[in-house]
């Protein structure tokens, strides 16, 4: 039940915003990604808190939610980097083809 209503709402949005259906489940991964480090966050600074531990281990809790959360901005600017990998290799084509057949293209940058 819950699979085909992603899969309806995968499909107007693919139809919507003319996105591949790749790209989109990537989006759906990287969206539960993190909501689950959010989540193990959360439970992790509630048991810290709970167990009313000593300065050493609250240190230590600490440090290793700013792992989780740079984990979670790490992994997302990779992925941003990774979509943008077939953007800029459509683009490298396109210039060495025209660079094939005898076309000047101007370059991007001056």
């Amino acid at each position: 039940m819950m699979i085909s209503v992603v899969l309806q709402l995968e499909a107007k949005l693919s139809e919507l915003l003319g996105w591949p259906s790749w790209a989109l489940m990537t989006i759906q991964v990287l969206i539960v990604c993190v909501i689950s480090a959010s989540a193990l966050e959360n439970v992790l600074a509630r048991r810290a808190s709970e167990r009313g531990a000593s300065t050493q281990a609250v240190a230590t809790t600490e440090f290793r939610l700013f792992q989780l959360q740079y984990l979670g901005v790490y992994l997302t600017i990779m992925l941003a980097d990774w979509l943008q990998g077939t953007n800029m290799y459509t683009l490298y084509s396109v210039r060495a083809r025209s660079a094939l057949l005898g076309y000047n293209i101007v370059p991007l940058t001056h």
